[in-house]
C-alpha cells in the first residue's frame, strides 16, 4: 500500500501500517497544523503531500480520526505514537482500537473486492490450448452454476 492512492479513504488506512507514525505525523502536520518533534522523514514528506492533494481534491474523510483527536487523551497519546519509533500500535492502546474498528475493516473489505474481481480477472495467453483455458475458468468459479464452458463463451 506503498503507492500514490487518489483517495483519502484508502490513505487513512496507512495509519495501521508499517510506517503509521510517518502517517500520524503527516496527519497532526497537515491537519492540526502541528510539527513532530523529529526530522521528517521522507515518507512522512510524501505522506504530507498525499494528504495535501486529497483535501485538494476535496477528499477529507477521516473515519472519525479528527474527532477522536478532538479528544485530549487521544490526542496526546496520537502525538506520542507519531514521534515515536516504536510503531507497534499495541503499546498505544487509543489508537490500537481506533485502528483496529475504523481502519483495518476498511482494508478487510477492499480485499474482499479485489478478490471478487480477480475471480473473474482470469489471464488467457495465445499458446494455451483451450482445455486448459477452460479448467482455468472452471477452478476459478467455485459456483455450481458454471457448468459448460466452450471456446465460444470464451
Amino acid at each position: 500500500m506503498d503507492e500514490d492512492l487518489d483517495s483519502f479513504t484508502l490513505s487513512i488506512c496507512r495509519l495501521g501500517g508499517e510506517n503509521g507514525s510517518d502517517f500520524a505525523c503527516a496527519f497532526l502536520k497537515v491537519f492540526l497544523n502541528k510539527d513532530s518533534s523529529k526530522t521528517p522523514t521522507f515518507k512522512e514528506i510524501t505522506y504530507i503531500r498525499l494528504l495535501k492533494k486529497d483535501l485538494s481534491n476535496s477528499c477529507s474523510a477521516t473515519f472519525g480520526l479528527l474527532e477522536e483527536l478532538s479528544q485530549y487523551d487521544f490526542l496526546e497519546e496520537f502525538k506520542n505514537f507519531a514521534n515515536s519509533d516504536n510503531t507497534e500500535l499495541a503499546k498505544f492502546p487509543l489508537i490500537y482500537e481506533f485502528t483496529k474498528f475504523r481502519i483495518w475493516s476498511i482494508i478487510v473489505h477492499q480485499q474482499k473486492l479485489e478478490r471478487l474481481f480477480n475471480c473473474y480477472d482470469i489471464k488467457v495467453y495465445p499458446n494455451m490450448d483451450t482445455q486448459l483455458q477452460e479448467s482455468r475458468i472452471q477452478l476459478a468459479c467455485s459456483d455450481s452454476r458454471v457448468q459448460d464452458i466452450s471456446q465460444e463463451i470464451l
